[in-house]
């Protein structure tokens, strides 16, 4: 039996979290996973100096290959309690600006080839130990398609960190192989949104960084930025933030801060 992904809370604020999805794809010869890198703007000055070592604001294939192997030393797969060692097959990372901005999502192919012609019932263990701060985690399998395999629960640990998934080689796979389709077809039609959405950041990023544009240009790009931020701190939820900084403008001290704060 095939099971989605569990509903989770929404994030409040994902700007900082890093967000690391797992998508693990299973056939009877091979285990294929793929991680996706999220993370937020006000967590990539933290993780832009491990992927830019050289900081050029350039990130090579050697930096991100380099930067991918570090995290690969954090997550563990193993089939029925035997470890087996992912390949890297192929790194999607985006510009520098891209992720600069904090849409960038920095995509893993790895593969690990199962040493013998498995039949039966077997166990998949996948572990995610990357933790730099902010880390939040989601993991699901699947099946490779055209094959006859069916999985079992998902046993996912309370933050998605770990995962362990029974599954039957030459079991009935037909509802399971017709539901993984659909789900990557769902993958598929997210990751197209995504990219469309980092050109327009890229291209929007690119004006900025543009020599040639005027001052008046600059102000009137300051000025529209500070009204849509002062707009959005109107919005439900951030109460407390517009207290604070009133707070600080004022020089309020802490009585005036728990009075206030008590009231929002």
């Amino acid at each position: 039996m095939f099971l989605l992904m569990p509903v989770r809370a929404a994030l409040a604020h994902p700007l900082d979290v890093y967000l690391q999805a797992t998508y693990i794809t299973v056939a009877p010869a091979q285990v294929v996973v793929e991680l996706d890198l999220s993370p937020g703007v006000l967590v990539v000055p933290k993780i832009l100096p491990q992927l830019d070592t050289n900081a050029d604001k350039l990130i090579s294939e050697a930096e991100s290959l380099a930067y991918v192997n570090s995290v690969l030393q954090n997550v563990t797969l193993q089939v029925d309690g035997k470890p087996l060692a992912l390949s890297v097959t192929q790194i999607d990372t985006p510009d520098y600006l891209t992720i600069q901005a904090g849409y960038g999502m920095i995509r893993v192919f790895t593969l690990a080839q199962l040493l013998d012609d498995l039949t039966g019932t077997q166990k998949i263990d996948y572990g995610n130990n990357y933790a730099p701060v902010g880390s939040a985690y989601q993991v699901n399998a699947f099946v490779d398609k055209g094959v006859s395999i069916t999985l079992g629960k998902q046993n996912r640990d309370n933050i998605q960190q770990s995962m362990s998934v029974d599954y039957v080689i030459g079991g009935t796979a037909s509802t399971t192989t017709m539901l993984a389709e659909a789900e990557n077809t769902s993958l598929s039609n997210k990751i197209g949104s995504s990219a469309s959405s980092s050109n327009q950041v890229q291209m929007l990023m690119s004006y900025l960084y543009q020599p040639t544009l005027s001052p008046w240009a600059l102000l009137l790009t300051l000025t529209l930025a500070g009204t849509l931020g002062g707009l959005h701190a109107l919005t439900p939820g951030h109460g407390k933030t517009l207290v604070a900084a009133y707070l600080v403008g004022s020089r309020g001290t802490v009585r005036h801060a728990f009075y206030y704060f008590n009231r929002v």
